[in-house]
């Protein structure tokens, strides 16, 4: 006879724990959603002025082939908009609150920069703030904006930040616009701190960890 969930977790003796566990995570969850206007609300603005990836997909649902045909209607389009808008919306919220990988309830966080060879050795974690722009997932950290000129390295911070620290809803808004989606990204507030785990240069295509001394642990400005 096949057992149910809680069953097996009963016998195992972590019914209580993973009840206790999950309640946190749907608490936690539900937080974001105070979020989710302010999120669908920029999404739809962005969407509306630049929507060509939203049309196309419009179409489609609708039976019209692109290729052939840019008719739509426009006030069958924007109610349908909003629909869009609204499920990505819920859909992110939960994927990312499932896929964040936490440490003592903070979250794990990524950043890569280019910076000259010498930037460690001269107080470059702490001679200027570490930037707003991370991410939640270590293969979408890259470096977007990044200085390759000269002798540059590529590094890659690691760090965790508390669920205070971060601008949910331009975090939502950009893991549910489909332009940024793949940069995983987690957008920290102008005043956050981070706790900086490890800093590793991308040596032959592959990272090697960089002592940092004693800023191991540290909470550094972004």
């Amino acid at each position: 006879m096949d057992l149910t969930l809680r069953e097996t977790l009963e016998r195992a003796g972590v019914w209580e724990s993973y009840k206790i566990k999950h309640r946190i995570i749907e608490r936690a969850a539900m937080e974001l959603f105070d979020y989710s206007e302010a999120a669908q609300h920029m999404l739809f603005q962005d969407l509306e002025m630049d929507s060509e990836y939203v049309i196309q997909e419009y179409r489609l649902m609708q039976g019209i082939d692109p290729n052939y045909s840019t008719d739509h209607d426009e006030e069958h389009f924007e109610e349908w908009l909003k629909d869009y808008v609204e499920n990505r919306v819920t859909e992110v919220i939960g994927y990312l609150y499932h896929n964040f990988t936490t440490e003592n309830g903070e979250i794990i966080l990524y950043r890569a920069i280019t910076a000259p060879p010498t930037w460690v050795a001269q107080g470059g974690l702490t001679s200027r703030g570490l930037g707003i722009f991370w991410s939640w997932d270590k293969d979408a950290a890259n470096t977007h904006w990044g200085d390759y000129s000269g002798n540059h390295e590529t590094y890659l911070l690691q760090g965790t930040a508390s669920r205070d620290e971060v601008d949910w809803t331009t975090t939502i808004f950009a893991n549910a616009n489909p332009s940024y989606e793949e940069e995983k990204e987690v957008r920290l507030n102008d005043n956050a701190t981070i706790i900086i785990l490890g800093l590793y240069q991308l040596n032959n295509g592959s990272f090697e960890q960089v002592d940092i001394g004693d800023l191991a642990g540290e909470s550094l400005p972004v």
